[in-house]
């Protein structure tokens, strides 16, 4: 049978929240306000096979800290009875598709330096992968230990997902940037403030593990430009 790639909508979630379990034991609220929201912005992708959902992708937009929109690749995941039918593939052309509709002039996605499978498809659709290597770091919301100014250098970046609503820390990250962090998560009611830095930059992961944060594999920046 034909597999037919649609946008999401709110009656996917379940499917969607299965699936996610099955492949990152990621737990999806498919029922809260705020994932509903996202399946209604239509920069989700579920593919089907006889109307059964059996893989997604979930986009979102941000901007940087040139004020530059960007389009970022987050979640992709297929059930395990349909792998092997190009059905990943299949989402990440209908999301470049997507990208090269919006304002955005660059579509990237973290990938972790074991997901060959994810590799795979970004060099099929001809992405670029960064020469350098990077961590990712993420810590539990809590009261920043110290007042926050909005002159703390950094760029705080506000995301949605279908997992979890964040703060990302880009820019050079300093004691204030955590801080700032924290502060906007509290304010947001955010569920993750975290972080991506190169892991040659030593000096920035010890700030961090000293803020409690977590660090979680290793990944690069694949891209593409629009």
């Amino acid at each position: 049978m034909t597999v037919q790639i649609r946008p999401a909508t709110c009656g996917d979630g379940p499917a969607i929240a299965r699936i996610s379990r099955q492949a990152f034991c990621e737990a999806i609220a498919q029922d809260s306000p705020r994932v509903q929201g996202i399946l209604r912005e239509e920069l989700t992708f579920v593919a089907t096979i006889a109307n059964e959902v059996l893989g997604f992708v979930d986009n979102f937009l941000t901007r940087s800290a040139q004020d530059e929109a960007r389009f970022e690749l987050d979640l992709l995941a297929v059930a395990p009875a349909a792998r092997g039918r190009g059905i990943g593939g299949r989402l990440v052309s209908h999301s470049l598709a997507r990208a090269r509709q919006s304002a955005a002039r660059e579509l990237r996605t973290l990938v972790a330096a074991d997901n060959l499978t994810m590799q795979g498809i970004c060099k099929k659709h001809h992405f670029t992968r960064s020469d350098v290597s990077y961590r990712l770091y993420v810590a539990e919301p809590r009261p920043p230990g110290a007042e926050a100014g909005a002159d703390h250098g950094g760029h705080l970046v506000q995301v949605d997902t279908l997992a979890y609503s964040g703060i990302w820390l880009e820019g050079a990250i300093s004691q204030a940037v955590v801080e700032a962090g924290f502060a906007r998560a509290a304010r947001a009611g955010s569920s993750r403030v975290g972080a991506v830095i190169s892991r040659a930059d030593r000096e920035t992961a010890a700030l961090l593990r000293a803020c409690r944060f977590e660090a979680i594999g290793e990944y690069h920046w694949w891209t593409i430009s629009l």
